[in-house]
């Protein structure tokens, strides 16, 4: 267990700072724990002690929360099941969620749509302010803290402390493609651990060409700078103290562009044309040219080049065997290393191929996008992540069957992945093939084969979209209040909502019993006095008029 280590009372009274090598032994033995026991760092325990500062700090509030997280996946994994959650847009949504769903989700799309200092809605380019996801969390936290407060005052003030709600629910941030370099991408993290995130995913989207998962022109970057980002996100938690949950992310199922060749990692899914009278790609100057380019010159990998040469040729079994091992889709295989091979088994030449001419005038590689290309990717983000989270174009059981199969073991014999699923609203889920009753179940589905967080982004979005609509075509358009009573108050009533009661649901009870504990019985202000009209919702049908009635008298 994290215990704050650091300035120190002796006997005598002085304060002094624990020697370098108690502060190393500390961090090194958090960094060892049963916690991190899946995690790689390319960093040692002097290298954190020494970017801590002179002093100590306590330990991040949202570690609490973190912890509560990483835990809760672990448990789930283990019993084969998952948490399910969506994107919270405000605070009131927050008090609701908190009673059902175990995790709370803050989109990056909605953030940037209605929480952008820039006060400008747009498409999800993560083009909005660095600390636009870190302020709604900061938001959403101390309104945990708050509530906690209100409801342990309740339950100190009734003596009964059964039934609790827990406001403290782990919020999972989402932290696009870092905002930046390697400096923005610890900026950013550490902005969102103070603010009070649990967890932080990053995807490997190039920065600057980053489009939300379900649009077109994603752009990639290496799998070394994603692994990069990743790194830099934990370096910073662990300069905090913080075990806040990593999540890798990739849009590789559907990217089509890479933004470079230099990690040969990537090498066996970039394309190149087998036609060595192509002009280059980046001059075609209209879109006529560029349909005829694509028509007229097909793209492969140098695997798939080579093995149609192979079969050209008729070449034996024993050699065509012999390339696809090599060309095996992990760890991958460096492209002049495949040329020499493809040389060898040719006895001759390799055949033409060239990932030049097929590159954008931005300088992006052609990519194959697919199940297989996520795969390769989070086999090797997986020992500097805590969960994994392929993005999809459908929802897919079998692709997920086959995302899980291709990362399992990827941490040893035994030691199950953590794995994360957007359940996204811009899936179209009535035409996804699947009927109602497999709609149903999907979500159980996906948790026995390991997706144990999923969530639906921007459900906070629509729901409050929905239910604006429907309240304005009868209390505004009809000019009638039986719609809101009937689609709101009512409601809010017959299911316990808390915010029926907007005044105690907004801490009035608190403040009364704060501002009681300092002016002492002389009190007589409360804000939750006799003539509050909220004592109308306690009161029985039958006392209904009474009620207003009284209500009526103390406004007078």
């Amino acid at each position: 267990m994290w215990a704050p280590y650091g300035v120190r009372t002796s006997a005598r009274g002085a304060r002094h700072m624990l020697s370098h090598e108690a502060r190393v032994a500390e961090i090194k033995t958090w960094m060892e724990s049963d916690r991190f026991k899946r995690t790689f760092r390319n960093y040692s325990a002097e290298d954190v002690a020494r970017l801590r500062g002179s002093v100590e700090w306590p330990r991040p509030a949202s570690s609490l929360t973190s912890t509560k997280l990483f835990e809760l996946v672990r448990n789930l994994r283990e019993q084969g099941r998952c948490t399910t959650t969506f994107g919270c847009l405000d605070n009131a949504q927050l008090t609701q969620m908190v009673r059902f769903a175990e995790t709370i989700y803050v989109s990056g799309w909605q953030a940037s749509s209605h929480h952008s200092s820039i006060n400008e809605p747009g498409p999800d380019l993560a083009d909005y302010p660095l600390d636009t996801v870190p302020k709604h969390v900061e938001k959403l936290f101390k309104a945990q803290q708050f509530h906690d407060r209100k409801q342990f005052e309740a339950q100190w003030s009734s003596g009964n402390f059964d039934n609790a709600v827990d406001y403290l629910r782990p919020i999972v941030a989402d932290g696009d493609t870092g905002h930046g370099g390697m400096t923005a991408v610890m900026r950013l993290t550490k902005a969102m651990v103070d603010a009070g995130a649990s967890g932080i995913h990053f995807e490997d989207q190039r920065h600057g060409a980053k489009k939300c998962g379900h649009m077109g022109g994603k752009v990639l970057v290496s799998t070394r700078e994603h692994i990069d980002r990743l790194m830099a996100a934990r370096l910073q938690c662990d300069i905090l103290g913080a075990e806040t949950v990593i999540v890798a992310r990739t849009d590789a199922e559907a990217a089509k562009l890479i933004e470079s060749n230099q990690d040969p990692r990537d090498h066996v899914f970039i394309q190149g044309t087998t036609d060595p009278k192509a002009r280059p790609y980046r001059n075609m100057e209209s879109p006529a040219d560029v349909a005829a380019w694509k028509q007229n010159h097909k793209v492969v990998t140098f695997y798939q080049a080579v093995l149609d040469e192979l079969n050209r040729n008729n070449a034996s079994q024993e050699k065509i065997s012999k390339w696809s091992e090599a060309n095996a889709r992990f760890p991958g295989i460096a492209n002049e290393d495949a040329r020499a091979l493809a040389r060898d088994l040719l006895g001759g030449p390799e055949p033409f191929w060239c990932w030049e001419l097929p590159r954008t005038r931005e300088g992006y590689f052609a990519l194959q996008p697919g199940i297989d290309t996520c795969i390769h990717r989070m086999r090797h983000f997986a020992p500097y992540a805590d969960l994994m989270w392929a993005e999809t174009a459908v929802p897919v059981l079998e692709d997920a069957k086959r995302l899980a199969e291709g990362v399992d073991g990827v941490y040893g014999p035994g030691e199950k992945p953590y794995l994360a699923y957007n359940l996204s609203p811009s899936f179209n889920w009535d035409s996804c093939g699947m009927t109602d009753a497999q709609i149903h179940t999907f979500c159980k589905d996906l948790g026995k084969l390991g997706f144990v967080w999923q969530f639906v982004t921007l459900a906070g979005f629509h729901l409050s979209s929905l239910n604006a609509n429907r309240l304005c075509r009868t209390l505004v358009e009809q000019q009638s209040m039986l719609g809101y009573v009937e689609g709101i108050q009512r409601p809010e009533r017959d299911e316990g909502v808390d915010t029926l009661t907007h005044q105690k649901w907004s801490g009035a009870d608190l403040i009364d019993r704060t501002l009681q504990t300092m002016y002492g019985v002389g009190f007589s202000t409360a804000i939750q006095g006799e003539e509050c009209t909220e004592n109308q919702f306690g009161a029985k049908k039958s006392d209904a008029t009474v009620s207003v009635e009284s209500a009526k008298k103390a406004s007078a």
